[in-house]
């Protein structure tokens, strides 16, 4: 097993960086070995990169909350729809297709995150009532 990492600059466009970085090291690794596996973030998350590198990779990313199918999948289900997996949190997989790859995706809800969440927007909302 080989570990492979990169670090870039923090001005590269991710989403260009990911796509010609998965494709060099397409080139440079023996496809014989096996499936390879690429964790990346949420900005690899664009069709043509998609497209790109499921012949070859199988990818570990968080998705994107503003992507249309993302954000339909987050509202469909309610916190009693999960199930519940430990120390707060509560999560669901669900197969579906996008940009024509199949795909594998875990929604988790966190009960310290929500409550966070809850929190900032009150504070929010109170400044926003004093100005």
């Amino acid at each position: 097993m080989a570990l492979i990492a990169q670090t870039i600059a923090g001005n590269a466009l991710d989403k260009n960086h990911f796509k010609e970085t998965l494709l060099k090291i397409k080139l440079q690794t023996d496809q014989q070995t096996g499936r390879h596996y690429f964790v990346t973030d949420s900005t690899l998350y664009t069709n043509d990169t998609l497209k790109e590198i499921s012949s070859f990779a199988s990818r570990i990313s968080r998705v994107p909350e503003q992507m249309s199918a993302a954000s339909q999948l987050i509202h469909e289900y309610a916190k009693k729809d999960l199930k519940e997996i430990g120390n707060g949190y509560f999560g669901i997989e669900e197969s579906l297709i996008y940009a024509d790859v199949p795909h594998r995706w875990v929604l988790v809800y966190s009960e310290q995150a929500f409550t966070r969440e809850e929190k900032n927007k009150k504070k929010t909302l109170k400044c926003k009532r004093k100005k």
